[in-house]
């Protein structure tokens, strides 16, 4: 199923007034909690939809691989979901202690990682975000619960437009805090200290994604294995097609770049001007089938196993989706292909 939750200043919109009606629960958190409460609806209501609410997976791309890290991360989650799915989200950004001496997946061609984020504590985005409502005149909770959707969405980016800061508000649509609530810790901080949910993970990106995730994807999976778990991962190597007739289009979206593997996920391909192959469609129906597996079981090859396995120390092998130079489907395991 498919959850909505707000995002922007009204899914993460921190303000000591608010931390002080109800200072127990005081969290910005708002869109992460939309989401926990989906997940708990999901438990208590998915088996009269014909659903198990003891085999639920979360599943995300993109911002939603973010928000399934988070997820993974909170305290609120426990027992509400039994694998997980994360695309295009990197993976172990901060160096496992062992990666100084034996780090995973180098020399595979993976490249430099994705920059490590801090994130902002509850403390820090009151301050930020009542130093731009204080300046937008609006000093009380009810002058902002009276205030426009129009208004709550220009404040932030007046304020840095006229004084040339920036506040939080600007900052992604999915920006959680550490809270001590929702949040209590980093996602990276959870995997070292062994507190992220123990559940199976199928984690991967695209060959020409919006950065090299492939060792920090490595990294994450070693660190699943060293906490008794497991990951499985991939990478989306089929450079899309092209006839030519869209160069506004493939200008700007070339190879197998961001977000290009849902066509194939979804087995949506229908919907696409592209000239898919046969192959695309063997690709699209081996993908759609590993994800389904993995939804069911918590395996991509299915209830019996196969050839996919964990990454692991003994095991660092992707599985690698891509087509031959016959335009056939030939996914196999093995090293991340180079950008």
């Amino acid at each position: 199923m498919h959850i909505h939750y707000r995002v922007g200043p009204f899914g993460f919109f921190a303000h000591p007034e608010l931390s002080a009606e109800d200072p127990e629960h005081a969290t910005g958190n708002w869109g992460t909690l939309d989401q926990i409460e989906a997940m708990n609806w999901v438990k208590k209501n998915i088996a009269q939809f014909g659903g198990d609410p003891d085999n639920v997976m979360i599943f995300g791309q993109s911002a939603g691989s973010r928000s399934v890290k988070f997820l993974s991360a909170s305290p609120l989650t426990k027992g509400l979901f039994n694998k997980a799915v994360i695309m295009s989200g990197s993976g172990l950004v901060k160096p496992r202690p062992q990666a100084a001496t034996a780090p995973a997946g180098r020399g595979m061609g993976m490249g430099m990682g994705m920059p490590q984020q801090g994130m902002t504590t509850l403390a820090e985005a009151e301050a930020s975000t009542k130093e731009v409502c204080d300046w937008a005149n609006m000093t009380t909770l009810r002058q902002l619960r009276n205030a426009s959707t129009e208004t709550i969405f220009a404040m932030a980016s007046l304020y840095t437009n006229v004084t040339g800061k920036r506040s939080v508000l600007t900052a992604s649509p999915i920006s959680p805090y550490i809270d001590g609530y929702v949040l209590t810790e980093s996602f990276d901080d959870a995997c070292l200290d062994g507190s992220l949910a123990q559940v199976p993970y199928l984690i991967g990106y695209t060959l020409n994604d919006a950065g090299n995730m492939g060792t920090q994807i490595a990294d994450f999976c070693i660190n699943r294995q060293e906490m008794g778990g497991k990951a499985y991962a991939y990478q989306f190597a089929r450079p899309l097609p092209d006839d030519g007739n869209h160069p506004e289009v493939t200008q700007r979206l070339r190879g197998a770049f961001h977000s290009s593997d849902l066509w194939f996920v979804f087995k949506s391909l229908k919907h696409c001007w592209r000239p898919w192959t046969q192959g695309d469609w063997d690709l699209s129906e081996k993908m759609l089938t590993a994800w389904s597996n993995f939804a069911k079981y918590a395996d991509p090859n299915g209830p019996d196993g196969g050839e996919w396995k964990p990454f692991t120390e003994d095991n660092q092998q992707f599985m690698i989706f891509k087509l031959d130079e016959n335009d056939a489907e030939a996914s196999e395991l093995g090293n991340p292909l180079a950008r």
